[in-house]
């Protein structure tokens, strides 16, 4: 490495300058530097000079990995400086050489946001301008319009790159114009000419290297001519990123399996256009499926997806409601591309067996659910059965930016730890994690070495003396002075506050609850004349007006919500309404709002355009966050092309501060490092092997053997109805020594086990019910265990343990299951309890509930809820009765609120949204599949009623809206309310939307402009 320390210190000035420029501070108040760093600016060019000029005696590939690291500092050299300011007269020159060294290094993503920051009239030659001009191409993906200013020549070298990219020119074109440009400059007494003519030559290489023209023919069965269709789009990628180029080069578009440990916005979601366009239009196949944990995620997905394929008619992109019932699957006459969650796709199995032959492409998005304690057993199960059973020619990819361990889920999947695509090499932007001190200094740390200070921020927080509103009242202080939760909670807005004009900011709390109280000391501390207009800064006004609409309309005008969007701030967690938390994503995007407070929902997939992370607190109710999700939410600032640089502030003084007082305060400072650099990251494990591990509830010693919960359920399973209840007793005589804190978790300990032992009998169920003997049916049981994650995970003795409890699992099912109950067995998504009980509920009820009418089928279907679940419900039956009723009427959050004269609003959130919409929902769909054939109108009102609990409507026409444009429950009722209140099917819904498109789109100006793009999506 040619940077020496004292170089590198002279960086690392330059850094904390430009983070001093981020925050406001004046530059009266900088440190006094020891050392001028501006005298590394002739040093850095020769830096990237002498690369240039090497690679034509070297092999590029070797160079490029040697002079890495120097050509990242003369990258991030030139960004700070001109973030800091200090030679102002230069900087889109400085810019355009911080992206060549950018580019060269292959992080394409910082390139293209400092071409992006370039004016171009500010530069000092027509050579500077003709490679902002080549890279504008590749890294913007558009044609270049202002060249009048050019020769001839150098316009015609300009042109072979456009005709190349856009209209698949072959690459020798480039070549033979460069050769031409290069012989005239050549001659050329500019010194511009002479330094910078070198600078091309890594910029040729790669831009050939990464072709889609030349990669995609060469690592596809498809010829050049095949992939035109999809090349000439405008939107098609051209230039392919490092992340795509080693996906392709894994023989992904030739059919390959493969694990894809992605880093976050590195250029998934154009990756998936390339996989679904070879798979459907190269290779000739029909159907793929994308299997995506949360609905938010499949909804950008399907969007994505859906833009992608517009222009190919035969594609048709849709994705399964979330509704527990029978959607249609395939039409046959197209290519079709389903996007689904986990658990509707496994019940769409359960239905139609036969439907994934017909598969030729799974792709699973954030792969890594395997160990999830809800969701962990079935998702395991689902892949282990999807590679068990589907066809043999199906493809399987698995994307996840947080597989420590992708080599051994290779193996497991695909007998051969190599089919993993290699991410370590990918440049990414870069992340800064800093640690607010008590002596009001951050202290940045790079991600990946969080061991090594990088640099410091001097003290950047001035204390303000709010006004006082009367005489008695005491004086307000912002931020607060003592240390604390008060504190922590200031700092959080402060820091916002002073960062959110350089780019999109998010508070990270743990838990929901934690969001209204900083939204309440926001509007406080505003009322006391602090000035928070910087959230509104860059934002769009028209656009928060919209969303102040919006949340009024669901939250009522005196909602802290509504006040906070006011200022420019938003909330984001998983039981926000769909509507609402899918429009601030998109204004997010758009960058029409700025900010969000949020919780871990951010970090698992949604894709929003972060610079700043400002971190409450890592706590998620009694538990820690994981470093896997920590890992996840640090990849969503800085986006790959948006920021080069992402930012996160953590601003628990206590952490940095008593890092060395002691031994406790030690080994959380080391935790916390070791969560933030990655090295702690938790490997990917199967929930399933729970059943065979040791527990200990205090993290010292294994409290529990390995055996005990297998010998338990041989002994109580097979011949107790409440054997849950007897191992929970026993378990419990031998923890009356431990503290509550440890018994309970002991308890959530054994729900997990007796989840994974319901999950077990249902899928053993759908196996029972698929084979004809019972000698094949425990083949199947065996074939099924041998494929799963936890029996690859296993040693021997583990293997004999899971092997009989999956056969104590077996027996169970071979009593209870029958000719004439397997079928519903198969079909339910629960464990044998619950089953059992609804089984017995139809076969006493059935003939009864014909005769009801809607309102007393919903009081009798949950009536049987009520008595399964009661424990765990707040109220008592009768008010729950009346909270469906004002659910279904439509009413907002806050009138519920009103009428259980509940002080929490969270609270009545997550009622409506899990337990009913989606708890509920889920119960109504076991019934519907317990129903004889004979009842079939029942069934047909039933299914009405669970989509009407699940959108929480009252009409054909909300529940269709819901379902085909925006998951939006009060905006649905006002287009039902604008069209008359019309009797609605699925045929006569489009008709009227397309009839009435000018008067809904009018009446939609008033909410977020997502609102309308959906309706607009629709039309089209």
């Amino acid at each position: 490495m040619i940077f020496s320390g004292r170089s590198l210190r002279m960086l690392k000035y330059e850094k904390t300058k430009a983070k001093l420029e981020e925050f406001g501070v004046e530059k009266e108040k900088y440190p006094n530097f020891k050392l001028n760093s501006s005298d590394l600016l002739f040093t850095t060019v020769y830096v990237l000079s002498k690369y240039c000029e090497d690679i034509e005696s070297n092999d590029y590939n070797k160079l490029v990995n040697t002079s890495k690291n120097d050509l990242k500092v003369v990258a991030q050299y030139y960004e700070y400086t001109v973030q800091s300011k200090e030679i102002s007269t230069v900087d889109s020159s400085l810019l355009l050489l911080g992206a060549i060294a950018y580019f060269c290094i292959e992080n394409f993503g910082s390139a293209k946001v400092l071409i992006g920051k370039i004016e171009k009239n500010n530069l000092n030659s027509d050579i500077e301008r003709i490679i902002y001009s080549i890279l504008f191409i590749l890294l913007f993906n558009r044609e270049n319009k202002e060249l009048n200013y050019l020769d001839g020549t150098s316009k015609r070298f300009i042109k072979s790159v456009e005709q190349h990219y856009f209209k698949g020119v072959s690459f020798s074109e480039i070549i033979s114009k460069f050769a031409d440009f290069k012989k005239l400059r050549l001659i050329s007494s500019d010194y511009y000419d002479v330094t910078y003519l070198d600078f091309f030559k890594p910029i040729l290489i790669l831009a050939k290297e990464y072709s889609a023209w030349e990669l995609l023919p060469k690592w596809s069965d498809g010829s050049l001519a095949d992939w035109k269709p999809y090349l000439f789009l405008k939107e098609s990628i051209h230039f392919l990123w490092p992340a795509q180029k080693k996906i392709v080069e894994k023989n992904v578009l030739l059919n390959g399996n493969c694990v894809i440990p992605l880093p976050t916005g590195v250029g998934k979601t154009k990756s998936f256009e390339l996989i679904v366009y070879s798979k459907l239009f190269i290779q000739g196949k029909s159907n793929v499926v994308i299997i995506a944990p949360l609905r938010a995620l499949c909804n950008e997905i399907i969007t994505d997806i859906k833009q992608a394929f517009d222009f190919f008619k035969e594609a048709k992109v849709t994705k399964f409601t979330d509704v527990y019932q029978q959607d249609k699957v395939f039409n046959e006459f197209s290519k079709n591309i389903i996007v689904s969650t986990p658990e509707k796709f496994t019940f769409v199995l359960r239905h139609e067996p036969q439907f994934i032959d017909m598969i030729d492409l799974f792709i699973f998005d954030e792969a890594h659910l395997f160990d999830d304690s809800s969701r962990g057993v079935n998702y395991e199960l689902l892949i282990t059965d999807i590679k068990r059973i589907s066809n043999q020619e199906s493809q399987m990819l698995l994307f996840s930016a947080i597989l420590s361990n992708s080599d051994d889920i290779s193996n497991w999947l695909f007998d051969n730890n190599n089919l993993v695509v290699n991410a370590r090499e990918i440049e990414t932007s870069e992340k800064s994690i800093g640690y607010f001190s008590e002596t009001s200094q951050i202290h940045y740390f790079e991600s990946g070495e969080v061991n090594k200070e990088s640099f410091f921020v001097p003290s950047v927080v001035e204390i303000t003396d709010l006004n006082v509103e009367n005489k008695t009242f005491l004086k307000w202080f912002f931020p607060r002075e003592r240390i604390g939760e008060d504190r922590r909670r200031d700092l959080c807005i402060y820091f916002s506050n002073r960062l959110v004009v350089n780019g999109g900011t998010a508070i990270f709390v743990g838990r929901p609850s934690s969001i209204k109280p900083i939204m309440e000391r926001m509007i406080a501390i505003k009322s006391r004349g602090y000035d928070l207009n910087n959230f509104l800064n860059g934002t769009n006004i028209e656009e928060i007006k919209r969303f102040v609409n919006l949340l009024e309309l669901h939250y009522g005008k005196d909602n802290v919500y509504v006040k906070a969007a006011s200022l420019g701030i938003f909330p984001h967690y998983s039981h926000l309404s769909d509507g609402v938390r899918e429009s601030i994503e998109y204004a997010m995007k758009k960058r029409q709002v700025n900010a969000v407070i949020c919780t871990s929902t951010l970090a698992e997939g949604v894709n929003i355009p972060l610079k700043y992370l400002l971190v409450y607190s890592l706590s998620q109710g009694m538990k820690k966050m994981e470093s896997r999700k920590i890992a996840n939410l640090i990849g969503r600032t800085a986006r790959s092309g948006i920021y080069t640089e992402g930012s996160i502030l953590l601003t628990n003084e206590n952490l940095y501060s008593n890092r060395e007082s002691d031994f406790r305060n030690r080994s959380i400072w080391e935790e916390n490092r070791k969560s933030f650099s990655g090295s702690s990251m938790e490997e990917c494990k199967s929930n399933i092997l729970l059943l065979a591990e040791n527990y200990s509830p205090n993290y010292e010693r294994d409290f529990f053997y390995h055996t005990v919960f297998h010998d338990l359920l041989s002994q109580f399973y097979l011949e107790k109805t409440n054997w849950k209840n007897m191992i929970r007793a026993t378990y419990s005589k031998n923890t009356e020594n431990l503290k509550q804190m440890e018994k309970n978790r002991v308890q959530d300990y054994l729900d997990n086990l007796f989840l994974i032992v319901d999950s077990l009998e249902n899928y053993l169920s759908f196996i029972y019910a698929e084979k004809s003997n019972i000698s094949d049916f425990y083949k199947e049981v065996d074939e099924l265990l041998k494929k799963t994650f936890a029996f690859y995970l296993s040693n021997q003795e583990q293997k004999e343990l899971l092997k009989s409890i999956f056969h104590t699992v077996a027996s169970k099912v071979d009593h209870i299951l029958s000719e004439e109950n397997k079928y519903f067995f198969s079909k339910s998504l629960y464990g044998f309890d619950i089953s059992i009980m609804i089984l017995n509920w139809l076969n006493k009820k059935e003939g009864e509930l014909i005769f009801l009418s809607d309102g007393e089928l919903i009081q009798e279907i949950f009536a049987l809820f009520y008595e399964i679940y009661g424990e765990r419900l707040d109220y008592d039956i009768d008010t729950y009765f009346s909270i469906i009723d004002y659910w279904i009427s439509q009413r907002n959050i806050i009138e519920i609120q009103e009428y259980l004269n509940e002080s929490d609003f969270l609270k009545i959130e997550r009622l409506l949204n899990k337990t009913i919409s989606y708890d509920l929902t889920l119960f109504i769909g076991t019934i519907i599949d317990g129903l004889k054939e004979e009842y079939e109108l029942l069934s047909d009102r039933i299914k009405k009623i669970q989509k009407l609990l699940k959108y929480g409507v009252n009409s054909s026409f909300c529940i269709i809206f819901c379902e085909n444009i925006v998951n939006d429950r009060r905006v649905a009722n006002i287009i039902y309310n604008l069209l008359g209140k019309p009797g609605t099917t699925e045929n006569t819904f489009s008709i009227l939307i397309n009839s009435f498109s000018e008067d809904i789109l009018w009446k939609l100006e008033d909410y977020p402009r997502y609102y309308s793009k959906k309706v607009e999506q629709y039309i089209l």
